[in-house]
């Protein structure tokens, strides 16, 4: 597994300033479960990095707000589609994004954005429904993704496990970049970036 090394510390600094008053907030008023700020600095990082054009945003949150204000503050064209398998957190968060003047475009419920096959994105961010649950939906996910998909929650063996089995029976090349060092938080939590043969 590669380490990436190619996220300059500057540039995480900024990103993190971009969005830590923000994110304290966030997990103050609307949810005291959401994803990391080490997750979230990353994805903006990634963003930058690879000059992404186009992000499929699973599991809508902290996440869809902050690549919609990294595209705001930056006027980045990235096309950003947040998806959820939850109508009312989907809506909670379409109307947290609204509140903070932000883009209310392309929020999209699972099933149906599943269901057309038609949008797929140079990275896709998964951290859709409950880490329970979420192996359900890696195969439909990476399949979605053109270059990249980055993962939460990779401290848990079923997770690890369920992507495996997902990415092999893809029959796509593959390869793990560690983020780890990057990504883990004080809940032990950490991401793992999966660069995919593109197709």
């Amino acid at each position: 597994m590669q380490q990436l090394n190619e996220i300059h510390a500057a540039k995480w600094r900024e990103f993190k300033g971009l969005l830590i008053l923000e994110f304290k907030d966030y997990c103050k008023n609307i949810s005291g479960f959401a994803v990391s700020i080490q997750y979230s600095v990353c994805l903006l990082c990634l963003c930058e990095r690879y000059n992404l054009k186009s992000v499929i945003d699973l599991g809508s949150g902290f996440t869809s707000y902050a690549l919609r204000k990294y595209c705001k503050v930056y006027n980045k064209e990235i096309e950003v589609h947040t998806v959820d398998s939850d109508p009312k957190w989907l809506l909670t968060t379409y109307g947290y994004c609204r509140k903070k003047s932000l883009s209310d475009a392309n929020f999209h419920l699972w099933d149906s954005f599943n269901d057309t096959k038609l949008i797929r994105a140079d990275l896709v961010s998964i951290d859709i429904d409950t880490s329970a649950k979420r192996n359900i939906y890696l195969g439909e996910a990476f399949k979605m993704a053109k270059k990249f998909a980055i993962l939460d929650d990779m401290h848990k063996t079923r997770i690890k496990k369920g992507v495996h089995t997902a990415l092999e029976s893809m029959g796509r090349k593959y390869e793990y970049i560690s983020i780890k060092h990057l990504t883990q938080d004080g809940l032990n939590r950490y991401a793992t970036l999966v660069s995919l043969e593109e197709q």
